[in-house]
């Protein structure tokens, strides 16, 4: 038995790496994982190379998507993506091969047509679960089926698993998760000052940046705030190893988040945190989300 799994672990995104390594560390011991050539990899899986890639992903005995954006529209190129899935799918399925699509949230604020090729893509999966309750009611409105479930984002269903070496204490800084894309929106700076007001400044702000361009977000944060160089440090996630980030994430006082994942591994850490949303999927998770 083999499974061809599509993400976008590899790239230097710890949420991306940690639902993939939760799904390696899920399936059977005996199945040869396949994924495409990526910077690193996480754990079991074989890194294979473009060609490889496209035979595995049409013969496998499973395909499966492993969370991340595959299923939000980006730009009108996402259309192409989307399709070449749908097609992918509806040739596994001639062929009776099992496709999986495993912890997405959707896009449901684009046009209907957009809809209507994600819903079409999905029914054609054999599983299906979705890690936010808005993108499952709107799926179970339309693909009445038994496969398709709700069972949050696959860091938080893996977390005793992926969190099992973490001393979590609350003796150290407080993490700011930076994501560049949040710099577009104007009304975030107001949020930023007011949510850095309520939290003690007895602490160190430990910025959490994982490219060149999360540094230059950061750089308008200290610059805003007007924070004097002993009272901030930078902890780049490509050049430190992940069990080292999620050790300073086990003592974090507090978390201010902009990105998904900032917020569900703080509550996976049962730690206190507060999001500057520049998306929906963030507009969608509050705290204590994953707690009702």
């Amino acid at each position: 038995m083999s499974v061809f799994l599509f993400g976008y672990n590899g790239l230097d995104n710890i949420g991306d790496d940690l639902m993939f390594k939760g799904v390696l560390d899920s399936r059977p011991t005996s199945e040869r994982k396949y994924t495409s050539n990526k910077n690193y990899k996480i754990g079991c899986e074989i890194q294979v190379g473009l060609i490889e890639s496209i035979f595995r992903a049409l013969l496998s005995s499973e395909f499966m998507i492993v969370g991340g954006n595959v299923f939000s529209f980006e730009r009108k190129k996402s259309y192409l993506k989307i399709m070449m899935y749908f097609f992918l799918f509806m040739f596994r399925k001639i062929i009776r091969k099992k496709n999986a699509i495993d912890s997405v949230g959707l896009d449901l604020y684009e046009s209907k047509y957009w809809r209507i090729i994600v819903l079409s893509t999905l029914s054609l999966a054999d599983d299906l679960s979705l890690r936010d309750e808005l993108s499952y009611r709107f799926v179970r409105r339309y693909l009445k089926k038994s496969k398709v479930v709700y069972k949050y984002d696959r860091v938080y269903r893996e977390r005793e698993n992926l969190f099992s070496d973490v001393r979590v204490k609350d003796d150290g800084d407080i993490i700011w998760w930076v994501s560049h894309p949040a710099a577009k929106k104007n009304s975030n700076k107001i949020k930023m000052v007011n949510y850095f007001n309520t939290i003690s400044i007895d602490r160190k702000i430990l910025f959490f940046c994982q490219d060149d361009m999360d540094i230059k977000r950061m750089k308008e944060i200290v610059s805003e705030l007007k924070l004097s160089s002993g009272k901030y440090e930078i902890l780049k996630y490509e050049n430190t190893k992940m069990s080292e980030v999620l050790d300073k994430f086990g003592r974090a006082k507090f978390f201010i988040t902009e990105r998904y994942h900032g917020a569900v591994i703080a509550e996976s850490l049962n730690k206190n945190w507060l999001c500057i949303p520049f998306s929906e999927k963030l507009n969608r998770i509050k705290p204590n989300y994953y707690k009702l």
